[in-house]
């Protein structure tokens, strides 16, 4: 039986002081979700968000004018167009069930899904349903970190497939992974790499250049910039199945 052309959006529901020098808060990175949510219903599918405990906090940097398109920013603020609705309406991932019900999720990022995707146990379960059910797993930035607790044949999903994320030297540039040690949490590169994938870095560019890669039924993107690119490459896997 085939999968449903239905997607998870899968968002972080912490936010915390990261940016400086006024402690502006990391949260989940709109641009990421918007990317992802025009790739996946230009391409017919239903889409809903979710996060492991049913809401939500923007990343201040996703919001800013450098990152967030002025056309992006209307569709972001008009609390009735079909993002902003279900952007929303997203769901506790312990009201979602899977694999009948979705054939892809992606993960988006913004720093602060460092923080509770490598423990969000519904959200996994939602990934380990769908991937065990034949469908596909994408993330994009810090998002790869939900896959510390997924799954595949006893071994973690990622294991030994080319995986992609944001990477240490982004963090460096960005200057905040002094912020990041005071968390405990690895960076996604390093969580990636732990999980036993085999970590491509992008050749060059860490926000102006689109980076993705494509590993079996799992697909990754380096930085926001990779959003929509990692969604439609993972409807092109999907499509393939």
């Amino acid at each position: 039986m085939p999968l449903p052309q239905r997607a998870i959006i899968a968002l972080t529901s912490q936010h915390t002081p990261l940016y400086k020098p006024d402690g502006n808060e990391t949260g989940a990175f709109i641009t990421e979700a918007l990317d992802a949510f025009k790739a996946f219903t230009g391409a017919g599918f239903e889409v809903v968000f979710a996060s492991e405990s049913g809401d939500y906090t923007p990343d201040w940097l996703s919001l800013q004018p450098e990152v967030l398109s002025d056309a992006d920013r209307e569709v972001y603020e008009d609390t009735e167009s079909p993002f902003r609705s279900a952007l929303d309406n997203l769901y506790a991932a312990a009201d979602l069930s899977a694999p009948d019900g979705f054939g892809i999720l992606f993960a988006s990022g913004g720093h602060a899904a460092l923080t509770d995707l490598p423990d969000a146990k519904g959200l996994q379960a939602l990934a380990s349903g769908i991937y065990s059910a034949g469908g596909v797993l994408a993330a994009v930035s810090h998002g790869g970190v939900l896959f510390t607790g997924v799954k595949a044949n006893g071994k973690p999903v990622t294991a030994g497939k080319k995986v992609t994320g944001f990477t240490d030297a982004g963090e460096a540039e960005e200057g905040v992974l002094d912020v990041i040690k005071t968390w405990d949490r690895p960076t996604a590169e390093q969580s990636l790499k732990a999980q036993g994938a085999e970590f491509v870095a992008p050749p060059s560019g860490r926000k102006s250049d689109a980076f993705i890669q494509v590993d079996g039924r799992v697909v990754t993107g380096a930085n926001y910039a990779s959003a929509g690119p990692v969604a439609e490459a993972a409807i092109k896997v999907f499509k393939g199945l």
